[in-house]
């Protein structure tokens, strides 16, 4: 059963599989929702709504390329069409003057993206048929980036690797950006000149080339990196990183002293861990030629400790001015201590077969829980 409610300036549907025509009539119409239903087109007489601003159709069945006629709505700032899977967007989106976000994600069918106006702040855009990375050079004004040829869940691309990414550096105002791009070579200096850049995910893409990254960096996410190390010795910002499926042999982080929050995953070849002592959780999971973790002086903020299926994992050690203090000792027995693990309140360590015992010398008052070879012990 279709239903349309019109309250004042908003329409909100459901049920119906095509707007009528007649929406043109409603000249006050400023918004329209119909997300979540098997609406599968837009009326022509959608570009009659000159007031209209925004369209929100995320998770409908829409087929086939949006109405040419979309390009006539003057005053739209929203278009979201995210996980309508075979919808295509018309050249002529080019001519909304006003639009700030246009969100794609999951329209699995789009091939290529056309010109997009240069008004855009925001921009989702997922496809695993996407062929080519679009140049978005003319996009000054992007402030979040989001653009993915859906390899993170299918594992293959239909990119064609004589793609460019050096617009990169055109996108000055840029905050955010999360780019999943099968081997599609990262520019070397590119990311460095974005000063304002605070969030990088970087997903598959070949970083074998890249040189710098910009220093402005609060949060750095990596997947599948397979070069010999980052470039991260000028991230003195950087609070967040988080690196998973990457083939590195030694994580060295100890100069990045802003280091809040540290997780590390399914890094195969990983064997050695080190990083500041101001860190407040550490997360590594899936490691399993890891042997040690080491950090330098008193772990005075560490709050989580996490190290789960690390079969070779037998040593963590901290550097203190007087020298090293061994927390293993022999026959994989592990101690910790209170002087070293002042604000420790969780501590994991699961499927990691070479500690057979952990003696703990911490201040038991502060734990909220402990687990180790899968038993948890909880404190009131």
């Amino acid at each position: 059963m279709e239903r349309v409610d019109l309250y004042e300036e908003n329409l909100i549907g459901g049920g119906f599989i095509e707007l009528p025509e007649s929406i043109g009539n409603l000249k006050i119409l400023k918004v329209i929702q119909v997300g979540y239903n098997p609406t599968k087109k837009f009326p022509h007489a959608l570009g009659a709504l000159k007031n209209h601003e925004e369209l929100r159709a995320p998770g409908c069945k829409m087929e086939g390329e949006i109405p040419t006629e979309i390009g006539e709505l003057s005053m739209l700032r929203i278009l979201i069409l995210r996980s309508n899977e075979r919808v295509n967007v018309p050249r002529t989106i080019v001519m909304l003057p006003l639009l700030q976000m246009l969100d794609l994600n999951t329209c699995s069918e789009i091939q290529e993206l056309p010109e997009l106006p240069s008004s855009l702040t925001d921009l989702v855009l997922e496809s695993h048929s996407l062929q080519f990375v679009p140049d978005l050079s003319n996009l000054t004004n992007l402030v979040r980036l989001i653009l993915s040829d859906g390899s993170l869940v299918g594992g293959t691309t239909s990119l064609r690797l004589t793609c460019d990414m050096r617009w990169l550096r055109s996108l000055s105002k840029l905050n955010e950006l999360n780019s999943c791009l099968l081997n599609i070579p990262t520019p070397p200096t590119e990311l460095s000149s974005l000063s304002f850049l605070e969030k990088l995910t970087l997903y598959g893409l070949d970083l074998q080339s890249l040189t710098e990254l910009p220093p402005s960096l609060l949060y750095l996410r990596v997947h599948s990196f397979n070069s010999a190390g980052l470039p991260m010795s000028n991230l003195r910002n950087l609070s967040t990183f988080r690196l998973s499926r990457s083939e590195v042999k030694e994580i060295q982080l100890d100069g990045l002293h802003q280091l809040a929050s540290l997780s590390v995953s399914d890094c195969e070849l990983l064997e050695r861990l080190s990083f500041p002592s101001i860190i407040n959780e550490i997360s590594v999971i899936g490691c399993p030629k890891l042997v040690e973790v080491h950090f330098l002086g008193v772990l005075e903020s560490l709050e989580r400790l996490v190290i789960e299926r690390c079969e070779s994992f037998e040593r963590l050690s901290f550097l203190l001015e007087q020298g090293c203090d061994e927390l293993t000792f022999c026959e994989g027995r592990l101690s910790l201590l209170s002087s070293a693990f002042r604000k420790l309140t969780e501590f994991s360590v699961v499927e990691c077969p070479k500690l057979v015992e952990i003696k703990l010398s911490v201040f038991w008052n502060y734990w909220r829980y402990f687990l180790w070879m899968g038993v948890w012990l909880w404190k009131d």
